[in-house]
């Protein structure tokens, strides 16, 4: 079961992001949140220095096209499979906790060979790793969900060519800002470390010898490739099956209930550290032993009588600002979540307290419900107009960094009307409505696939654009402007309402069911040297 996400609590936080914010550690482990079923699909150059650190110390030279795969008769080298295996989230995530001065407390270390490390029961609960794992090495692992990734991306990619599909303009877009980061990714290796390399070369340091720079290309183009059907009608096409299969979606839903399912409760947070002292001289003294267990023992004393106080009624839970609502879907939750396991007991019911011990704390934790969440997923496109001061060039500061002022968001609002106005004159299609987003939406997430989101649940985004989103009288081809004050990047959004979508539960299940199938149904040879390539 997969780290804990952020959840939207009963104090109503606001979302930090354009899509809602996770914590750091979370952030860290999204990518791999879907593990070994879930549709892979790597989007974007991950460019890490340690990684790259790490290569060099330890990444051989490779043969240039070397065979070191097979799926389904059709061949695949050294430089294809070495684009998954490095782009798996467990190294990326590292990076990132390495950046962030946190190595310590991520259970993979860039210090050490993949094949040489063992993945504990621990380490794939954190990092979404299929218990099947648990005991072998992060090389297996990587090169099994590899392998994984290129069957789905093989499938993919012929049933784009038995259809005809061909890579979208915006797709072709998506790669070329891609090959840009991978230029400033460059640059920036040069000013860290004052070399200068090829493009080639930079590709080669990360993914090894046998990368090339149009080998490196066509990998980004059948995975671009690949997401688009995936986000195409034609993958509706490919699962209808399973779709319809209402059994199996049952079975699914029944062997996976403690994943699927979605929990709330609330939790009050009782102190329980001494208080530190000074003395005469200013300086600070730390609690004695004895100071400790006593403030302990009166946050044990204040939680039982909070705890008696609401479990005979749970009205007063919801109106004690003492208590927060926590929760989601099961998950994103951890057994290290306080009071997982007393969550989790069979034959909860809402009101359900009790008391658990923390760190110079104690928390009183209280069940609200459990439930199948069966509520619609929607797509939809958008345009970001992002609000931005006008920056004086009479001044030494820069005032286009600053918060967005009244005068900022009324620009934006102009602008997203005049974008609105020209694309009704245009004919106010969906398609035109792609190209306009592509054209002008300041959303790096999705201005390269005509703004496009699917499958998006309720809660995922801001909550004006979410708000406008689940609103039910919502049809298709809906459009309108909503205001976006709560992000990293604020300003207005253009929306335009594609269709409702299946629930998340069924996504999830019909995604997994369609990767056993797959895998089923292609032959996967690997070549007798390829666990000693990859080491």
């Amino acid at each position: 079961m997969s780290a804990s996400r952020e959840k939207k609590q009963r104090k109503e936080q606001s979302s930090s992001n354009w899509v809602s914010s996770r914590d750091l550690k979370n952030q860290q482990v999204e990518a791999s949140r879907r593990r070994r079923d879930r549709i892979y699909i790597i989007i974007g150059v991950v460019v890490a220095v340690l990684i790259i650190a790490l290569l060099l110390w330890y990444f051989g030279v490779f043969s240039q096209d070397k065979v070191v795969a097979t799926i389904d008769g059709e061949d695949y080298v050294e430089g294809q499979m070495a684009y998954y295996y490095y782009n798996n989230s467990v190294l990326s995530n590292a990076q990132a906790y390495a950046n962030y001065g946190m190595s310590d407390s991520y259970p993979y270390s860039l210090d050490e060979k993949a094949s040489e490390q063992t993945i504990t029961e621990d380490a794939a609960e954190m990092l979404g790793i299929d218990e099947e794992y648990i005991g072998g090495t992060y090389q297996e692992y990587f090169i099994q969900s590899a392998l994984r990734s290129m069957v789905q991306e093989h499938v993919l990619k012929k049933a784009a060519e038995e259809n005809g599909i061909t890579l979208s303009e915006s797709g072709e877009e998506s790669i070329e800002s891609n090959l840009e980061s991978l230029d400033e990714s460059r640059e920036n290796y040069l000013t860290s470390y004052g070399v200068s390399l090829s493009r080639t070369k930079y590709l080669q340091m990360i993914y090894g010898d046998s990368m090339t720079e149009s080998l490196y290309k066509t990998c980004m183009e059948n995975n671009e490739l690949s997401y688009e059907v995936y986000n195409s009608d034609l993958f509706n096409e490919l699962t209808a099956d399973i779709a319809d299969d209402e059994e199996a979606l049952d079975d699914y839903y029944d062997e996976h209930k403690d994943t699927l399912d979605t929990l709330y409760y609330y939790y009050a947070t009782i102190d329980g550290a001494a208080e530190t002292t000074t003395d005469e001289d200013g300086n600070e003294v730390e609690p004695t032993e004895e100071e400790s267990e006593a403030a302990m023992e009166a946050a044990k004393k204040e939680a039982d009588e909070l705890e008696e106080k609401v479990k005979d009624d749970f009205s007063l839970v919801e109106d004690d600002e003492q208590f927060t609502r926590a929760g989601g879907v099961l998950e994103n939750m951890s057994e290290s979540d306080t009071g997982y396991d007393f969550l989790m007991e069979s034959g909860r019911k809402q009101g359900d307290t009790t008391v658990i011990e923390g760190t110079d704390c104690y928390y009183v934790v209280v069940f609200d419900e459990r439930y199948l969440d069966t509520s619609d997923t929607v797509d939809f496109r958008h345009i970001l107009i992002e609000a931005v001061n006008e920056d004086d060039p009479d001044t030494e500061e820069d005032e286009s960094a600053d918060e967005a002022t009244e005068e900022a968001f009324d620009a934006a609002y102009e602008r997203a009307e005049e974008i609105e106005q020209q694309w009704l004159d245009e004919g106010g299609t969906e398609d035109q409505f792609a190209a306009l987003a592509n054209e002008y939406s300041a959303d790096t997430g999705s201005n390269t696939n005509g703004g496009l989101y699917t499958k998006v649940a309720n809660g995922d985004m801001v909550d004006t654009v979410n708000e406008w989103l689940f609103d039910s009288d919502r049809k298709s081809g809906d459009y309108g402007l909503v205001i976006n004050e709560d992000s990293s990047v604020v300003g207005w959004h253009i929306l335009y309402y594609v269709s409702s979508d299946l629930p998340v539960w069924k996504n999830t299940a019909i995604e997994d069911l369609w990767m056993d199938q797959i895998m089923e149904e292609n032959t996967v040879t690997t070549c007798d040297d390829l666990y000693s390539i990859f080491d």
